[in-house]
């Protein structure tokens, strides 16, 4: 939260207000990441009725995705859950 603020540069009760919770926030921050980038799978997948043309659409834009470089690497979902303890 604090680097989230220090970015923002408002205070951290301001999030709060908005989101009510860490969690809240982290849950709404996903389904924007998966509306616009992170939703590759999902559109390769409703855009073509054949598996293999799928699976082939949705590589391809994985790749045009992880690629760029002024974009963070890999999926936020996955870097997500790997940096959270299984305790949690």
């Amino acid at each position: 939260m604090s680097d989230l603020v220090a970015e923002l540069g408002i205070a951290s009760a301001r999030i709060y207000k908005a989101f009510g919770s860490k969690e809240q926030l982290f849950r709404q921050a996903i389904v924007h990441y998966e509306s616009q980038e992170g939703g590759f799978a999902d559109r390769a997948f409703a855009a073509e009725n054949n598996v293999q043309e799928a699976i082939k659409k949705m590589l391809v834009d994985a790749v045009h995705l992880y690629s760029q470089a002024e974009l963070p690497r890999g999926c936020m979902v996955v870097a997500s859950a790997a940096s959270v303890s299984a305790e949690k």
